[in-house]
């Protein structure tokens, strides 16, 4: 016999509460799953949270529901400017090269010229 643990317990409360899901609408559904294993597992918010993502998961592996809730977090791009770093002449203090990385200026740069940062100029 196995010993019943409260993920497990989640797992069963978040199933069962499925059907009301529609109803309530997603949001709600939430919230009352949380108070649920919060009250019967005796765990704090943070615990029941977790429980829940797991139970969430397992349940659209399973196919039991659909995927529901905030789709996939879009991280935004770091945006570089190209020629941020430049390749300066130092006889002539022209510019003759630019880059968007300070290795990449190092690397790219000759003797007899430096790089500095365009947006501290």
């Amino acid at each position: 016999m196995s010993k019943v643990t409260k993920r497990s317990q989640a797992m069963s409360i978040f199933n069962s509460a499925l059907i009301t899901r529609e109803a309530v609408g997603n949001r709600k559904f939430r919230q009352n799953v949380l108070v649920g294993i919060e009250s019967k597992t005796n765990v704090n918010r943070q615990s029941a949270a977790a429980m829940y993502n797991f139970a969430k998961k397992s349940a659209v592996k399973n196919g039991l529901t659909d995927a529901f809730g905030r789709g996939e977090a879009k991280v935004a791009a770091v945006v570089i400017p190209e020629g941020r770093w430049q390749i300066i002449d130092k006889a002539t203090n022209v510019v003759v090269g630019a880059a968007a990385s300070r290795r990449k200026a190092q690397a790219a740069k000759a003797a007899g010229q430096v790089v500095r940062d365009s947006e501290k100029a």
